[in-house]
């Protein structure tokens, strides 16, 4: 490997090199009035603060951490001069595949992670940017990647399947790509630890197809709905932050009427499945699933939970936060009797 791009999957090997998002500066906000400005300037506050302590965890444990460059309004603005969502997730929008990073369905009008991309491009690494068109279809967090394997999510792209089968086709003729069930961002139906050890929610009842054979850790044991995180309000606003800043009419009218994207639907989300694997000893979280904790102890992970005050807001845990540039080892094949690179449903549940 010579190129700074290297990553298979997101539980083989130790974290070398990793994107962690961030937010607009205050200053972004000034043009509001002052309850949605007040309320937007004390998430940001929380947010990099938050942020600032999981960047130093990495860091101490020997991950290169990469930052979005956000310095001008003006490329952060869509068509009708309205803020887009900042890239705090860039798990959303970037998928890497072995030595090759694909940047897809970004829409600023500078990419704020162009210096890190120029740099793996000139490392030997390849860059594939497409803002448009059948790759841009293809949603990253839709994508659960295995090694030799991929698996891909049919219910969440089958409004542009007629597009997305043509990168799936291409990436067919090196991989094997397997169309799965898991209904919408994986990472928070269920997540691979190891070899042969998957923690799931309930929102995926069956892993027999698509890894047979592997222990289940289910959290809980509870129905999906006792584990969801609970909001302060009803209707559209599925989201809440602490404190009284943001607690406004205003500043909830301002997000419904301009700013649906940048909040999703955390009443949905489970976070305690959001993991971001560090070391074979070592696992990020927000959450706060101390049965779980228990368990991984027992499995010989120490689990570094972090206070991320603003994650119903911006729907984000710990793997949402982060994306995997760079792990130690190889392409691993875990599923070996699947056989030559190709394409196949698994129908599964």
């Amino acid at each position: 490997m010579t190129g700074l791009v290297n990553s298979w999957c997101g539980f083989h090997g130790n974290l070398e090199e990793t994107w962690l998002g961030d937010t607009y500066p205050t200053s972004f906000y000034d043009h509001f009035e002052p309850r949605v400005r007040d309320a937007f300037c004390q998430i940001t506050e929380w947010t990099q603060q938050d942020l600032a302590k999981i960047e130093q965890a990495l860091i101490k444990h020997g991950v290169t951490v990469r930052r979005p460059t956000i310095d001008n309004i003006d490329n952060f603005l869509d068509t009708d001069g309205r803020l887009m969502r900042p890239p705090i997730s860039p798990r959303d929008n970037t998928l890497v595949l072995g030595d090759h990073l694909y940047q897809l369905g970004m829409k600023y009008s500078r990419d704020p992670w162009q210096t890190a991309l120029d740099d793996y491009a000139a490392s030997g690494s390849q860059v594939t940017v497409q803002a448009e068109g059948p790759w841009a279809c293809l949603s990253p967090p839709c994508l659960v990647r295995f090694g030799r394997d991929i698996f891909v999510d049919w219910i969440y792209h089958q409004h542009v399947w007629g597009m997305v089968t043509e990168p799936l086709v291409e990436l067919a003729k090196n991989f094997r790509v397997h169309v799965s069930m898991f209904d919408g961002h994986s990472d928070c139906v269920f997540c691979p630890l190891e070899q042969g050890l998957l923690l799931s929610t309930e929102y995926k009842s069956n892993y027999s197809k698509t890894y047979p054979d592997w222990e289940i850790y289910w959290l809980n044991n509870n129905p999906v709905r006792s584990r969801i995180v609970r909001t302060t309000t009803g209707g559209f606003y599925q989201w809440h932050v602490p404190g009284d800043t943001v607690k406004t009419r205003e500043f909830a009218d301002h997000i419904e009427k301009f700013a649906q994207d940048w909040v999703g639907n955390a009443s949905e989300t489970i976070f305690d499945v959001n993991l971001l694997k560090v070391n074979d000893n070592t696992i990020f979280s927000v959450g706060e699933d101390q049965e779980l904790f228990e368990f991984l102890a027992k499995k010989g992970y120490n689990v570094e939970v972090f206070d991320f005050r603003c994650k119903t807001f911006w729907d984000s845990g710990m793997h949402c936060l982060t994306n995997d540039i760079r792990r130690s080892g190889g392409c691993p094949d875990f599923f070996p009797n699947k056989g030559s690179p190709g394409l196949d449903w698994l129908q599964d549940d």
